[in-house]
């Protein structure tokens, strides 16, 4: 997990008397730790990582700001002014920010998003929300809930064997899957020939940070492809939640402050 080292420079930066600590934990476990979280005031808030984002958004229950409430999965936890631990995701405003930096703001391109879970959902709602028209993305999944999400989100779903014929479609491709993750490093998502059908223009956005570059990344840019990684969304969503977690803590506390005080 790269987010203790983004919060603790900043932490450090503004001064806090605080640490975030990474801590693994089994599903089994997971409510007994959030109860656990919740009942100790010394917690201020925190980041969720895959597979226990939308196991998370449960436990808060109507503790979740609307974004996540409507993407169903949380990737921060922060207190309230009540002091009830709550929930918001910002994977997916950061996905946003982070293409646009770099590429631009999305137009009329055709978007596929790969993957349902929980980040898949956060990315997609964000994009949807940028698109000219809803009907620009499409996502794709290797279960069925890429069509649950797809429809609640008034966009196109898609089943995973069709992606070899319709590949070639999409302008923008963002992988939200865990292959190529350092869960399976030498696994992508799209093989080499079907990334040889895109067009030269096409991007690639892996939002997978380790291993730096992924599998995908490496059979891109053999094909000569544009490509983007998770690194930069990875800051941007630790910014937001930082800012989420921390702002009754630290005085005037701004964006641009926050993202300064955690490029390593």
């Amino acid at each position: 997990a790269r987010s203790p080292k983004l919060w603790n420079a900043a932490f450090k930066k503004f001064s806090v008397d605080c640490e975030m600590i990474a801590i693994d934990v089994s599903k089994n476990n997971l409510n007994k730790l959030l109860e656990t979280l919740e009942s100790d005031l010394n917690f201020i808030g925190g980041a969720i990582a895959a597979p226990h984002k939308e196991s998370a958004a449960k436990f808060c229950g109507k503790n979740l700001t609307s974004e996540a409430k409507n993407i169903g999965s949380i990737n921060c936890f922060y207190r309230n002014l009540d002091g009830s631990l709550c929930g918001t995701n910002t994977d997916g405003e950061g996905s946003l920010k982070a293409f646009e930096s770099s590429f631009g703001a999305v137009s009329s391109q055709n978007i596929l998003i790969m993957g349902a879970g929980g980040t898949g959902k956060a990315v997609a709602a964000y994009f949807v929300s940028s698109a000219k028209n809803v009907k620009q993305v499409s996502i794709i999944s290797r279960s069925d809930s890429a069509l649950g999400v797809s429809k609640r989100l008034n966009c196109e779903g898609l089943q995973w064997s069709s992606i070899d014929n319709i590949v070639s479609d999409f302008e923008i491709i963002i992988n939200c899957t865990s292959l190529g993750s350092t869960l399976y490093p030498d696994l992508s998502p799209l093989s080499k020939s079907q990334l040889e059908k895109l067009r030269h223009t096409t991007i690639i956005y892996d939002v997978v940070y380790d291993p730096d570059p992924t599998k995908l990344q490496i059979l891109s840019s053999g094909s000569d492809l544009r490509t983007l990684n998770g690194k930069s969304m990875n800051l941007e969503q630790a910014v937001l939640g930082f800012h989420y977690a921390c702002s009754y803590l630290i005085d005037d506390l701004s964006v641009l402050n926050i993202r300064k005080a955690m490029v390593l």
